[in-house]
């Protein structure tokens, strides 16, 4: 049975959601995805969006501030229906009913009920002509422009001159807030923003155009985005400088993608220089903004010769960005069940690889890929449930003790390094000898030169020759077995591991630092932990994992 209390929306959206004043963006986020299960976009598209509106109205209210969310009048907008067309006439103007008595005066019936029996051409005239207009007038007007004249587009210039005549009206401000989030053509929004920049000359214009602006930046080249962006802030006179940041920090993750680097560069700079104070609900979006910013300026080196998992990976990633709507989450949803289902792909697309500029590429593709997981999986609740860091122990210390045979040398590898020098430190002292002793009579001179030739030779070996080529030869076959040892066989123990015990990366590595410390049993421990620690396939499957529901 559904909890839900649709008589709350749109006017109060907070109590729809259970919340209490100062809630924050966890408490919203949860709130959101328990609705969220009951009422799902693929069964109940009407309701998802409904709640979805709510939501990302309340978000935009912590990001911004109450101060700009009070002038939208928190999504409520109940008019009384008179307007100036609405007061008493005159009688004589009237005609009589066929039982001679006079009917009420035309002009005091509500609008409502006047176009029952009027055309909204008569009404649209008549209230055009209205000098002192009410703000239902021009709410009215907006909507019979939209009968009279529906291809003129004058819902929402209308609006705009309600508002102009009634500054700061909270039921007009919802309602253009609520027009600019629909999906209106795309050749009008430039000049839209751009008439609502010399009417609202307010922060509350960055909350208010939002969406809009996302919209332009979609599907618009971006120099006209950079254009009109640069003509509104002309227009803005009264701003807070944390509303601007909101604005940014929200418009970049989108706009990177389009933005020539030096605007990119300019806006950051803003950032660093402006003074602002970073408030504390935003440090984690600028976090996330460095971190997006970086893993960008890398993806030429990422790219180079990529699997074409993690292309398909890359492409994920900026359709996310650059997508709109629920078409993004579901993205980040579907692609998390598909990595799921293709462990090996997955592993194959981060192998092993001493370039040190690659790894760190890998590295922000998947800490960018965790960020917007985390995000959606914290909305849609797909990550609760989970086994827990205790339960997980036990596993680890199984495999551990099954997987450690494997990284036992060959007899070849582990001998031959140990008595290499019981061969080498011997022949580089008789090889002088050797090379020169059937040459050179054996008299006491010659012998000391000899011995003095065999020292030097010995110490060349070893402060040089074994450092450079005998050590580095058998340092490398040791490297070389672990790491086929580790993606030839650990790795997929590994994937085993997840798929059974769904837990983070982050979770799998504690876990087994834990065990190696805690038993003496496991010499190769640090071995590995740098692999597990630097292994960003297994990192996303860990992350996709714990998506199946």
């Amino acid at each position: 049975m559904s909890t839900a209390d649709w008589n709350k929306l749109p006017h109060d959206p907070l109590g729809f959601f259970g919340l209490a004043e100062g809630f924050d963006r966890k408490d919203l986020k949860r709130s959101y995805g328990q609705l969220i299960k009951q009422y799902k976009p693929e069964t109940a598209p009407e309701e998802f969006q409904r709640i979805r509106a709510a939501f990302e109205y309340l978000e935009g209210i912590l990001r911004y501030g109450k101060q700009d969310a009070q002038l939208m009048g928190g999504m409520s907008y109940q008019w009384s229906s008179q307007s100036a067309l609405t007061q008493p006439g005159r009688d004589g103007d009237q005609p009589r009913r066929s039982d001679g008595s006079s009917p009420p005066p035309a002009s005091s019936i509500p609008l409502h009920e006047r176009l029952k029996s009027e055309s909204p051409g008569t009404l649209y005239r008549q209230l055009q002509q209205v000098e002192n207009k009410s703000p239902f007038d021009y709410y009215a007007l907006a909507l019979l422009s939209d009968l009279v004249k529906p291809n003129e587009n004058l819902f929402y210039r209308w609006l705009l001159e309600g508002l102009r005549a009634h500054a700061n009206d909270s039921g007009l401000m919802s309602l253009f807030y609520e027009a600019l989030r629909t999906e209106l053509p795309v050749e009008l929004i430039p000049g839209l923003l751009l008439s609502t920049s010399k009417i609202v000359q307010t922060d509350a214009f960055y909350f208010l155009t939002e969406s809009a602006w996302h919209r332009l930046l979609i599907h618009s080249p971006f120099s006209q985005f950079r254009r009109t962006l640069e003509q509104c802030e002309k227009n803005i006179n009264s701003f807070r400088l944390t509303g601007r940041l909101a604005f940014y920090l929200q418009i970049m993750p989108r706009a990177i993608w389009k933005a020539d680097p030096d605007w990119v560069d300019q806006v950051f700079d803003w950032i660093a220089t402006s003074g602002v104070q970073i408030p504390k609900q935003f440090e984690g979006d600028l976090d996330f903004l460095e971190k997006l910013r970086d893993y960008h300026s890398r993806l030429p080196t990422v790219l180079s010769n990529a699997h074409p998992m993690l292309e398909h990976i890359i492409k994920c990633v900026e359709q996310y960005f650059v997508g709109q709507g629920l078409k993004r989450d579901q993205i980040v949803l579907q692609n998390n069940l598909d990595f799921a289902e293709a462990p090996l792909d997955l592993l194959a697309a981060f192998p092993f690889s001493e370039n040190e500029a690659v790894q760190q590429g890998f590295w922000q593709t998947w800490l960018l890929w965790e960020s917007i997981s985390a995000d959606v999986a914290e909305r849609y609740g797909v990550l609760e449930g989970r086994v827990s860091p205790q339960q997980l122990l036990p596993v680890i210390h199984a495999v551990l003790r099954e997987q450690s045979a494997t990284w036992i040398p060959p007899a070849g590898l582990r001998y031959g390094y140990r008595y290499s020098d019981y061969v080498m430190y011997p022949l580089f002292f008789l090889l002088p000898w050797l090379m020169l002793g059937g040459l050179l009579p054996m008299v006491y001179a010659v012998c000391s030169v000899m011995l003095l030739l065999s020292v030097g030779s010995l110490l060349g070996y070893h402060f040089w020759i074994k450092p450079k080529y005998v050590d580095k030869f058998w340092q490398g076959r040791l490297k070389q077995f672990v790491t086929e040892s580790y993606y030839g066989q650990w790795r997929q123990r590994f994937v085993q591991v997840l798929e059974a015990n769904p837990v983070t990366m982050k979770e799998l590595v504690v876990a087994t630092r834990a065990i190696v410390s805690q038993y003496d049993e496991f010499r190769h421990g640090q071995i590995l932990d740098s692999f597990l620690s630097d292994d960003i396939g297994l990192a996303f499957f860990a992350t996709a994992v714990r998506f199946r529901r």
